[in-house]
């Protein structure tokens, strides 16, 4: 046995003889029903490195030598040794008992199935071992008929606790990994979302970036042209085509460049969770929690309220959840430092779904509604570097509302009021399955 799990089994037999201190008197003077036998019975089970035998012998040492220290106080040392002996009989035959079933009876793991029948026979076991030194050590013949059925009641009813707190902490273990898994799971989603709005804008970028490499690789074509039918300063047209053709190069291996990270972040990360269905519940909640907790990392005090008259699992949901985002974080940019509340609200009618985000902030200048689609279009910095937005947010989202949906998006705004956004999208084009 290596040093650390050494420790850690001297840890558990002091616990359990600890747990011996709790105990009533049964049967006769000495014999008890303690609390130790339970404790050890939770450890055994749960410290899967650990061997079981050892705990029990180490707490045959342990737990006796406490009741010793304990008796010794209020009476003499022998009695309390004859008293406390026995003790030990019982860890021995339980670990002792407890191993041989696992190895030569059972023949496989620990599991559910096994583990309640082998405490029950080990502890019953011990329990006539213990019997059997107190009935030389008091002379005293113990071991009766009846005797044996209390100690089987008493075996029952402790494997029976037993079972209930395994059980116990088996649903809570299992209930904290479903937790972290689904938050996990909800992280992932999140960041899926993310990415599938990162390379929508890379797609566009790569569309525009090959409209650069044409025209460069046409006005190289043109230099060359002219240098050729030009009699003077020809080498100078040529050397400004070679510098075009260089351009046009470089542009192309750009293009290249996006396409194999597109090529990658497709098939490594979103093919795998492409396949993915979310409530519309689940989108709405899962991005006001993402906004709600960065919006409290800059300092705002916002609210968020959710008012929901039509839920239904929603196809494409990372663009549905870009969508919600940038709703939300357009909303709360917009506030700033001032105290704000931000409602978003679902509902439906026989052909469309409708969502609607409003907030108290700002508003809208007139003369902007026109313009807060475009790319780039932004009247929000960051106030600490000073630095203009990109400007991708609302763009973004009309792009995959109209594209994608083929819904419509639509803003109504009073400058010193409110804003609201609101987004209506085919049944069809939006609902997976039926409507909940």
């Amino acid at each position: 046995m290596d040093r650390s799990k050494l420790k850690k089994t001297i840890i558990v037999s002091l616990c359990v003889a600890l747990g011996s201190q709790i105990h009533f008197q049964f049967l006769s003077n000495g014999f008890i029903v303690a609390l130790s036998v339970l404790i050890m019975e939770v450890f055994i089970y749960c410290y899967e490195d650990l061997k079981p035998m050892y705990i029990a012998f180490m707490t045959a040492i342990f737990a006796p030598l406490m009741r010793v220290v304990v008796l010794a106080v209020q009476g003499t040392l022998f009695m309390a040794l004859k008293l406390t002996l026995p003790d030990v009989a019982f860890f021995m035959t339980y670990g002792i008992v407890y191993t041989f079933f696992y190895r030569f009876v059972n023949q496989e793991p620990k599991t559910m199935r096994n583990f309640p029948y082998t405490i029950f026979i080990a502890d019953i076991s011990g329990n006539i071992g213990e019997l059997t030194a107190r009935t030389f050590l008091w002379h005293q013949m113990m071991l009766t008929p009846g005797t044996i059925a209390a100690l089987m009641v008493i075996a029952a009813v402790r494997t029976g606790l037993v079972m209930m707190v395994v059980v116990a902490i088996e649903s809570y273990t299992h209930f904290m990994i479903k937790r972290e898994h689904r938050d996990e799971f909800h992280r992932l989603l999140l960041q899926a979302s993310m990415i599938e709005g990162e390379m929508r804008v890379m797609e566009k970028n790569e569309k525009e970036v090959e409209e650069v490499m044409k025209q460069a690789y046409s006005l190289y074509r043109e230099l060359e042209q002219r240098a050729e039918g030009s009699g003077t300063g020809s080498e100078a047209d040529r050397e400004t085509a070679r510098r075009v053709l260089a351009i046009a190069k470089n542009t192309h291996e750009i293009k290249a460049d996006y396409q194999n990270v597109l090529s990658v972040l497709q098939e490594t990360f979103m093919g795998r969770m492409d396949d993915q269905t979310l409530s519309m519940d689940e989108i709405i909640s899962l991005e006001r929690s993402n906004v709600a907790v960065r919006a409290r990392e800059r300092g705002q005090d916002l609210t968020f309220y959710y008012s929901r008259n039509a839920s239904y699992q929603v196809k494409q949901t990372f663009k549905m959840m870009s969508i919600v985002r940038n709703l939300l974080t357009n909303a709360a940019e917009a506030m700033g430092d001032r105290r704000g509340h931000i409602r978003i609200e679902t509902w439906d009618d026989r052909d469309s779904v409708y969502l609607s985000v409003w907030d108290d902030g700002p508003g809208i200048e007139e003369e902007d509604l026109d313009t807060i689609f475009l790319e780039g279009y932004s009247t929000k910095f960051d106030e600490k570097t000073g630095n203009i937005m990109r400007g991708l947010g609302l763009s973004l989202v009309r792009d995959f509302v109209e594209n994608d949906y083929g819904g419509r998006i639509t803003v109504r705004s009073t400058p010193g009021e409110f804003t609201e956004f609101r987004i209506a999208i085919p049944r069809e084009r939006i609902a997976a399955g039926d409507a909940a």
